[in-house]
């Protein structure tokens, strides 16, 4: 499937190893219907989560947009949110936290517990991102993934107010920007899977163009502080 380039954002904020895919084969998406400003989606896929992955899904609900054989073919998922209702709701979660990481930007688990962790369309709710970011990546193992999805699709009085004027590429350039400047991070990459609808569906004229993508990255070694640097006067 050939996919739109937004930017080469890797080399933009300097990823050593970073490009822009041309494939979404890894990457398993299903369409639905926009629910209160969030879109019903699902992320994952044999390729790109392998079986048997210890899975986490933060700012999650009832619902964690993955695949439906998931619960059966990894080895666990689990999930942080902000409602222990909905929470206790979702079927595909192992186990979960109640976490609001506006407030309390840590997660309840251990060192390298996980394989792969998953954010998403909630990263432009968070207002310490760089925090999260670090959380997440002290929680995977060596070489896990980060994969967050965003859409033009949101809740605006919960997002941050940066996000509400930006366009669809600015805001692949700020979340990959956070992992730039979280540390720790390599292999960047984006893809637009943005729908594409029909010229003018049921003899209406074309609707705007939801913009959907996913940016994510892989743990790395934390970059060496370089010697021979001062800050004092």
């Amino acid at each position: 499937v050939s996919v739109p380039k937004v930017g080469d954002v890797s080399v933009l904020l300097g990823f050593a190893d970073g490009q822009l895919s041309e494939s979404i084969a890894a990457h398993e998406f299903a369409h639905g219907a926009v629910d209160g400003g969030r879109r019903d989606q699902k992320i994952g896929g044999q390729t790109e989560i392998a079986v048997g992955s210890g899975i986490l899904d933060i700012c999650s609900t009832w619902v964690s947009h993955y695949p439906d054989d998931f619960p059966q073919t990894m080895k666990r998922i689990s999930g942080t949110g902000i409602n222990t209702h909905e929470l206790r709701l979702n079927r595909q979660l192992s186990d979960f936290a109640h976490r609001d990481l506006n407030v309390q930007p840590q997660l309840p688990y251990a060192d390298g517990l996980f394989d792969v962790v998953t954010c998403v369309v909630s990263i432009s709710y968070l207002i310490h991102p760089i925090a999260v970011y670090r959380e997440v990546r002290r929680v995977l193992r060596p070489g896990g993934k980060f994969i967050v999805s965003i859409s033009n699709q949101c809740f605006p009085t919960k997002a941050v107010r940066m996000w509400l004027n930006m366009d669809a590429h600015q805001h692949c350039l700020v979340v990959a920007a956070y992992f730039h400047y979280a540390l720790g991070w390599a292999d960047a990459f984006v893809y637009d899977i943005s729908p594409l609808l029909p010229e003018k569906p049921y003899g209406r004229p074309r609707p705007a163009r939801d913009s959907v993508h996913i940016i994510q990255a892989t743990t790395a070694a934390l970059p060496r502080r370089r010697r021979g640097l001062s800050t004092r006067a």
